[in-house]
């Protein structure tokens, strides 16, 4: 028994003496370990830094494109919704009551793309029979102008006077020699005049051309009509200045789009 607690408290005097040699072993190869895995992450970390900088210069030029974008949609986001209002007017018929609109037509691209937004006012004459009633598409000249000369200035329901050619003394008052009291208006300011705007800061080069601006006109028109029920009404183009010229080249697009309405003959007048 003797012999056999000696050799047990051996055994032990080796294990408690050994200890301290065992962790310096550990302690060098973890540190071995860890200097090595820090020079790899070192080096990915390198080696990835080039592909970031590269993929930041691409992305770049994408979100300055979306930045410009989301700006001119702003800009058509600030137009408010289509607004219907009723009035009346003195003429020397008697009284003339009528509904206002102030709105905008969207066009697209053939991609589906919103390409434009086409603000318009309307007017409107009640108790008549739209399919017998003329309705009076008009646009100012320029290129440039809004429909605001004429519609201030002479067809519309109410005008704008300066007494005296001071500006500061403007002021409405109801125009007695309306053409409400013969035809309904429509008064357009083509992409690009008054509140018209295309969707994209360069979207205008679609529309700033002859045939392309006259196109976009005719296609405003066609929605009127579709969207009031005014195919079997009498149509006619009022242009003033250049608008004299797009008038002629509006009513040739119209005679393009024609065959689509009832009746077909005349669809648009000059």
């Amino acid at each position: 028994m003797v012999r056999q607690r000696g050799a047990l408290q051996h055994r032990l005097d080796a294990v408690m003496t050994t200890p301290t040699l065992i962790p310096s072993k550990l302690n060098r190869a973890l540190l071995a370990l860890l200097v090595a895995g820090a020079a790899t992450i070192a080096s990915a970390q390198e080696s990835r830094q080039p592909a970031q900088h590269g993929e930041q210069r691409a992305s770049e030029p994408r979100q300055g494109e979306q930045r410009q974008t989301d700006a001119r949609e702003s800009v058509l986001r600030l137009l408010p919704a289509d607004s219907v209002t009723e009035h009346a007017v003195a003429i020397p018929g008697g009284t003339l009551t009528y509904t206002a609109t102030a709105g905008t037509f969207s066009l697209f691209d053939q991609s589906g793309e919103r390409s434009a937004a086409v603000y318009y006012t309307a007017y409107v004459a009640k108790n008549a029979e739209p399919a017998n009633r003329p309705v009076t598409f008009a646009f100012n000249g320029g290129p440039g102008a809004a429909s605001a000369y004429l519609n201030l200035g002479l067809v519309g329901p109410r005008i704008l006077e300066f007494p005296g050619n001071d500006a500061a003394a403007a002021r409405m008052r109801d125009n007695p020699a309306t053409w409400l009291a013969f035809t309904d208006l429509v008064m357009i300011d083509p992409v690009g005049a008054g509140w018209s705007r295309p969707a994209k800061a360069d979207g205008g080069k679609a529309f700033y051309g002859v045939h392309a601006d006259a196109q976009a006109v005719a296609k405003v028109i066609a929605l009127y009509v579709a969207k009031n029920g005014r195919g079997n009404s009498p149509k006619y183009i009022l242009g003033e200045s250049y608008g004299g010229f797009r008038a002629a080249k509006v009513a040739q697009c119209c005679n393009t789009i024609r065959a689509s309405w009832r009746p077909a003959s005349s669809w648009c007048r000059r």
